[in-house]
């Protein structure tokens, strides 16, 4: 057996980064210095602005984005969304990503509704006749219920009151 070997200590204390407000050298471990800078990791960063180039990527769907976004989903939020969206929501979780995916690709691209069908006011698809008759119906079920009949729910016992009943 071979003896452990230590590591020679670093001069600095480890790996550092500068800090770009005082150029102070911060261990890469902490994430404020001393000047009150707050280092933010890659990660956490917006992504940078769009470009004036860029401006018709806004008319094609993100396929990468929309498989990562929906990959991030649990199952159980990946069936509530298909499920919204009208889609089937049985299957292995890779299943549902596709599909997932591939409903929003097809809302992406859909064409916007016409005037004709966001404006009509008149027409709701409620038949207020229907469901006034429906309403009546259920007022006269309940004026035919005789509760006195049925006793009233006891109140759930404290401790001190189940302590007295003994």
């Amino acid at each position: 057996q071979r003896p452990a070997r230590k590591r020679p200590a670093q001069p600095g204390g480890g790996p550092q980064k500068t800090c770009p407000v005082c150029d102070a050298k911060v261990p890469l471990r902490k994430a404020r210095c001393d000047c009150g800078h707050v280092f933010v990791s890659k990660k956490q960063r917006a992504p940078p602005p769009a470009s004036e180039a860029g401006s018709d990527s806004d008319s094609l769907f993100d396929e990468a984005a929309a498989t990562r976004d929906a990959k991030r989903l649990k199952v159980a939020e990946l069936r509530a969304a298909l499920e919204a969206a009208g889609a089937d929501t049985e299957g292995l979780k890779a299943e549902l990503v596709e599909r997932l995916v591939a409903a929003r690709r097809a809302a992406f691209y859909a064409p916007p509704p016409s005037p004709s069908e966001s404006d009509s006011d008149s027409d709701t698809g409620v038949d207020i006749a229907a469901e006034e008759a429906t309403k009546e119906k259920l007022l006269a079920l309940l004026a035919e219920c005789d509760d006195d009949d049925v006793p009233a729910p006891a109140a759930p016992k404290t401790k001190k009151q189940k302590k007295q009943a003994r």
